[in-house]
């Protein structure tokens, strides 16, 4: 058995509300019951809405979350994805082990994790100018940046051709059973009429983590038997869990 926590889009900065500390033993609690935690994009925010000095914002956000930033870049159990907030990392070498993308395959299913920014028009070229393009759009336009395919926003046509079609123009690789996605700060979990399924993590606001829990069953030969997906919103206050969706993929 295989156990997966996947979160993203924190946005952890200098003023963030999630302390350091609670934020740790969050993560440890899952660690020490052997979850491996899969960091999907936009953990912190060190990409803003202006030219800043990246070294200059990553180290305000570690000194205020030391315990966090060792966790990250000591823990084995925890994989780090880059998202358009935090992409900095990889380029300017701040970040040690942290990915472009991230797969598991085994014998017979595929898992496919990505931030998703990559199909975000203002994002797909250069993360730095896609959020000052989001400033410009917003503040001229009193409207979202609107995203190249819809089921990175809301998968609200996943179940057509069209969005197959459009992942297909993109280059997407569309054998992975299940493709995990951040950035859209939207929760869900879709399949498509080709019986792929799609989840996006969410994100952390007002207190609530978004949380994305996969276990994986193997049997043996590195087979997969049965798949559970549960999301669910976690306080980080008062620990309260609600459960939003729970589905089992059965091989």
């Amino acid at each position: 058995m295989k156990k997966f926590l996947i979160l993203s889009d924190l946005h952890l900065d200098h003023d963030g509300k999630i302390n350091d500390d609670e934020l740790y033993l969050y993560f440890m609690n899952y660690i020490d019951k052997n979850f491996t935690i899969i960091l999907n994009g936009d953990i912190l925010d060190i990409i803003k809405y202006e030219l800043i000095n990246f070294r200059y914002e990553y180290e305000n956000i570690r000194i205020k979350y030391p315990k966090i930033i060792n966790l990250l870049r000591e823990n084995k159990n925890i994989i780090y994805i880059k998202g358009n907030h935090d992409a900095v990392l990889k380029r300017n070498d701040i970040h040690p082990n942290i990915y472009d993308e991230y797969d598991l395959e085994y014998s017979n299913f595929n898992i496919h994790f990505e931030h998703g920014s990559n199909f975000d028009i203002a994002n797909s070229t250069c993360s730095c100018f896609g959020n000052l393009f989001a400033r410009f759009w917003g503040c001229c336009c009193n409207s979202p940046v609107l995203l190249e395919e819809d089921f990175i926003d809301s998968l609200e046509d996943i179940e057509s051709n069209i969005s197959h079609k459009k992942l297909k123009k993109k280059g997407f690789e569309l054998n992975n059973d299940l493709t995990i996605f951040g950035h859209s700060h939207v929760q869900y979990i879709k399949t498509n009429y080709l019986n792929k399924t799609y989840i996006n993590t969410g994100c952390f606001s007002d207190d609530i983590i978004d949380e994305t829990i996969i276990i994986i069953n193997i049997k043996k030969n590195n087979i997969v038997s049965n798949i559970e997906i549960k999301q669910q919103k976690f306080n980080i206050k008062t620990k309260k869990i609600d459960i939003v969706s729970n589905q089992n993929i059965i091989k």
